[in-house]
């Protein structure tokens, strides 16, 4: 509907007034004859070829083609010339309007779309310039309504039928057969057009919803139009004291008062030239209130209307078929218009703010049930991964123990490190997963720093000497030896950054330098750089370097092994640290890596001269031997995995302990009723019935001699969290998989009893708790996800 009324409004362009005022001088040009020529047609009845046909019948074309309104503007035009040549009859060219009106009634009911129609219409014509003209004539002649009789009526009624008739004819002949282009340039045609035709129930109830108001104003200003004109006429007696009549009433009767013929003539002269002259007037104020009033609040109406029902993808258009009204009025109109303006901009941008608002919840939704799929696929991934990597490095160690054969022994250190490799590939991914998830918690807890350096020193410096580069350590002596903070995750980071720095220095050395540097009475900022003289990075690379799953110079490094994650571990990992990774490089000569770190001092006794302790403390690399043996302790290890459990007994197989297996929930339920146990390893994911849920059935049993046996959770979900909801759900500890066999002795040796356990090596043994809320605080690297104990 909005497109249709937005059509026949361009179609009124310029050619539009062109044509209109042309009309107008043709409609003058065919009317001044009977003017000129017959200068009172009223009386002139011998010459109705003058008035009924040169004036009236070119009105009754143009008002019912071209609309009204212009009509009654030649019609006014036509008056003054009337007043030129013969002013003493000039009042009777209202009959001007009259016959225009008739027409624009008949046309704009669309009385022109069939014959049939168009007959009635001559005869509306007829009548009404026959008959009322007739009522006018007698009146104006001072005949009174004597001479006013019926036949006279319908005489004049037909001597006016075939102008009548000439007219409607014409005018149906235009409207059915003009061309379509002809039809959409005039208001009074556009009717008969196609494209009303299409749609005409539409711009019916449009044109009535936007003209109402008009309707309105023009009903107002036509009935003071009238009003004025009679009481004009009926108080001329006291507006002009000098006229010939002594009054305009005289007694006939005693108590009856009728109006002389002369004062009838008088006020119908009267009324009659102030119509034709107001009538005008009227039509041009109409158009004035039209142009600058109704015309823009009608435009603002639809603008409202149609914004109430546009869709979401036409909303923009309408704002901006708003901005295009430019109502410049500089009154009440105009600020009217422009409150509208910031309104409708202000509530379309907080519906599109709204709309964003639910994008992002939408994409919020979709991002945690994303994440949600994630942590449930990295906890599955976990386990299968690490399940079949628990039996094969655990296979493997037992080859190690047993083999004396050298080309087995050397096969299976392949395997071993192999496996170590795929290891480290998974903890890569799932603390990535973390990471980028931020579910990765930095958790702070007392260490030793001393002891963080040796093992990292064990670990790289074998990988250093097997590539014959110099590994340089320089701590500084009074660097405080116990510290608070996330020793693990700080382990980690260094271990990925000098594991970097071996990887990529083929020829040289790597230097390992721990400072630090005192910020409060309580804290110090642990500084730790990384420098090698290895292949460097290319200043356009360094960015390059912490995004995931990709390489520097990746045709140079084609070769070397990893998933391209260190990096990205390390800076996500500092973030939450609140540090952040420096790198200065110099490509073909080397890297400096470096980074601070905020730690807590528990104790600021100083590490000292870390070489002498290194020398000291250096564990040589012998065969294998256990911690210690317990003949008389009793284990029961429960798992659906028969490898597994191979494996498990396996590792402790020269401890000589007692180890009972079980491969359900339900077999573990009916074993520990029937036997006494000093420790329960219980895996969690089986069929039938998983760990927890055995674990509470355990703790629900009346015969269960085994309650406060110390229960560890044996399992694969490395994920973050898995220790904190394990020790939730009553376990007394928790063991990842794959095993570290040393990590598994050390566990044992806290919760055996120690009248049960003979220790081998007492260097080596750990402090054996003996009370649960001792056991509860330990903190050993096994329990914290994310890392390999193997490794650390």
């Amino acid at each position: 509907m909005e497109e249709i009324r937005f059509d026949y409004a361009q179609s009124r362009t310029w050619k539009t007034w062109v044509c209109v005022a042309a009309s107008i001088l043709v409609c003058i040009a065919l009317c001044f004859p009977s003017i000129y020529r017959a200068p009172h047609e009223l009386i002139d009845a011998g010459r109705t070829i003058y008035s009924g046909y040169l004036i009236l019948l070119p009105l009754l074309l143009m008002s019912a083609i071209v609309g009204f309104d212009p009509t009654a503007l030649a019609a006014f035009v036509l008056l003054g010339a009337r007043c030129f040549y013969t002013h003493s009859f000039a009042y009777d060219a209202c009959v001007y309007l009259l016959a225009p009106a008739c027409a624009w009634l008949v046309g704009r009911n669309r009385g022109f779309k069939k014959p049939l129609f168009a007959i009635l219409g001559a005869l509306f014509y007829a009548f009404a310039l026959g008959g009322v003209r007739f009522v006018f004539h007698e009146m104006i002649m001072g005949n009174g309504f004597s001479t006013l009789t019926t036949k006279a009526f319908f005489y004049e009624c037909a001597l006016a039928f075939p102008a009548s008739l000439l007219a409607s004819f014409l005018s149906f002949l235009f409207m059915r057969y003009a061309p379509e282009s002809w039809k959409l340039i005039f208001r009074g045609s556009f009717e008969y057009s196609k494209r009303y035709d299409k749609y005409e129930q539409l711009i019916r109830a449009d044109g009535k919803r936007h003209t109402h108001m008009s309707s309105k104003i023009l009903l107002a200003t036509f009935s003071k139009t009238v009003l004025a004109c009679v009481v004009s006429g009926l108080f001329a007696a006291v507006l002009l004291q000098n006229m010939q009549f002594e009054d305009l009433f005289i007694k006939t009767h005693r108590f009856n008062r009728f109006i002389s013929n002369e004062g009838i003539e008088f006020c119908a002269k009267l009324i009659l030239m102030m119509m034709a002259t107001s009538v005008p007037a009227m039509i041009l104020i109409n158009w004035f209130f039209s142009y600058k009033i109704i015309t823009p609040i009608v435009r603002m109406s639809q603008f409202m209307r149609g914004f109430e029902r546009t869709s979401e993808k036409r909303r923009k258009s309408y704002v901006r078929l708003l901005h295009q009204l430019k109502i410049n009025s500089h009154d009440e109109l105009a600020d009217l218009f422009h409150s509208i303006d910031r309104s409708i901009s202000e509530i379309n941008i907080f519906i599109e703010a709204l709309e964003r608002d639910q994008k992002l919840s939408e994409d919020l939704r979709v991002a945690q049930a994303s994440n949600e799929a994630k942590s449930t696929f990295l906890s599955n991934m976990s386990h299968e991964i690490r399940t079949p990597i628990n039996s094969v490095l655990g296979f493997d160690e037992m080859i190690l123990r047993e083999c004396t054969e050298p080309n087995i022994i050397a096969y299976a250190n392949d395997i071993k490190n192999s496996g170590k490799v795929l290891l480290n590939l998974v903890n890569d991914i799932l603390d990535f997963s973390k990471i980028e998830a931020g579910k990765m918690e930095i958790i702070p807890v007392e260490y030793e720093l001393s002891s963080v350096i040796n093992d990292l020193v064990n670990m790289i410096s074998l990988r250093a000497k097997e590539k014959k580069l110099a590994f340089k350590v320089l701590v500084d002596e009074n660097t405080p030896h116990l510290l608070f903070g996330d020793e693990m995750r700080l382990k980690q980071i260094m271990l990925n950054i000098l594991t970097n720095a071996v990887k990529y220095t083929h020829s040289g050395s790597v230097t390992f330098r721990i400072g630090y540097e005192k910020v409060s009475s309580q804290h110090i900022m642990l500084t730790v750089h990384v420098v090698d003289t290895g292949i460097g990075i290319k200043v356009e690379e360094l960015q390059k370097m912490f995004r995931p799953f990709e390489r520097v110079d990746e045709v140079r490094n084609r070769t070397i092994e990893g998933t391209g994650l260190g990096m990205s571990i390390i800076r996500g990992l500092l973030q939450q640290m609140g540090s952040g990774l420096e790198v200065k490089s110099e490509y073909g000569k080397g890297s400096d890596f470096s980074f601070s770190v905020r730690q807590r001092v528990v104790s600021w006794g100083p590490i000292g001269n870390f070489e002498v302790r290194y020398e000291e403390t250096k564990e040589e690399k012998d065969n294998y031997q256990e911690l210690f043996r317990a003949p008389k302790a009793k284990v029961l290890v429960v798992d659906d995995t028969k490898l597994n459990l191979t494996v498990f007994c396996g590792l402790l197989k020269n401890t000589q302990m007692q180890i009972d297996t079980a491969e359900s929930g339900i077999e573990m339920l009916d074993k520990i009723q029937k036997k006494d146990y000093d420790i329960l390893f219980i895996d969690h994911r089986m069929p039938e019935m998983d760990g927890i849920e055995a674990l509470h059935e355990l703790k629900k049993l009346t015969s269960n001699h085994n309650a406060l046996v110390p229960t560890v959770a044996l399992t694969a979900n490395a994920i973050n969290g898995a220790r904190e909801m394990y020790l939730s759900e009553g376990f007394t500890d928790y063991l990842s998989k794959p095993i570290n066999s040393r990590e598994l002795e050390k566990l044992l040796m806290r919760f055996l009893p120690p009248e049960k356990i003979s220790i081998i090596h007492e260097e080596k043994a750990p402090q054996v708790y003996e009370s649960k809320v001792d056991r509860e605080e330990v903190k050993e690297f096994s329990c914290i996800e994310g890392i390999d104990a193997a490794i650390a």
